[in-house]
């Protein structure tokens, strides 16, 4: 099985769909009104109830079929459900896949996030388009070749996305099988309400939905 995905789609949960263009202007405007709100309400991260990750991890593990051989490459936020990383991590070496190489989401705080107007950030971020662009073509060159190399690709959860193509594009240009889901979207700022609600879902979707059927 051979699915590339892109985190740009508007669905939630364990997410099939094939590598799609992204209209950058307005979700970033929205994204960043959303941050903004965020920001406003929110002073500490929120906390997140617990997961059956050892479940997530061999349904994950399970769909991508990994060889003993294979090579990975694991994208993830060391603060967003680590356990979940470290499952899958292990469901992995268990398989026979090595090496796997762990990299991590750049810190969320950039110049644009940090403006008090969501509004002037959409403006703060048009300028420096140049050099957002030049940092991710930087990442993209020196990541390539691995890449190339690599096997599976795995797209973890984060507490924040940012308009940034790096992944896609190292994607699109390799081989890799690639599985990538959102889980709660940006959940610094929402009530441990509907974490708990959003949570019970997202698990469900992942576990319970019938793959072959979709």
């Amino acid at each position: 099985m051979a699915v590339k995905l892109s985190r740009r789609d508007a669905l939630l949960g364990l997410t099939f769909c094939g590598l799609a263009t992204w209209n950058s202007s307005a979700v970033v405007e929205a994204a960043l009104a959303r941050n903004y709100q965020q920001r406003k309400s929110a002073s500490a991260p929120a906390e997140l109830p617990s997961i059956d990750s050892t479940r997530l991890a061999q349904r994950v593990v399970a769909l991508l079929q990994p060889l003993a051989g294979e090579r990975a490459i694991l994208v993830h936020d060391p603060t967003y459900y680590p356990e979940l990383t470290e499952a899958i991590y292990w469901d992995l070496s268990r398989a026979g896949v090595h090496p796997i190489i762990p990299l991590t989401f750049e810190p969320p705080e950039t110049s644009a996030a940090r403006v008090a107007n969501p509004l002037e950030a959409v403006q703060v971020l048009s300028a420096n388009e140049a050099k957002s662009k030049e940092r991710e073509k930087e990442v993209v060159s020196m990541l390539q070749s691995l890449f190339e190399k690599a096997n599976i690709f795995l797209w973890l959860p984060a507490r924040h996305t940012w308009p940034d193509l790096r992944w896609e594009r190292l994607v699109a240009a390799s081989h890799v099988r690639s599985i990538h889901f959102h889980w709660i979207a940006a959940p610094d700022g929402r009530s441990p309400e509907e974490i708990r609600t959003l949570n019970r879902m997202y698990e469900d979707a992942v576990l319970d939905t019938d793959y072959a059927m979709l």
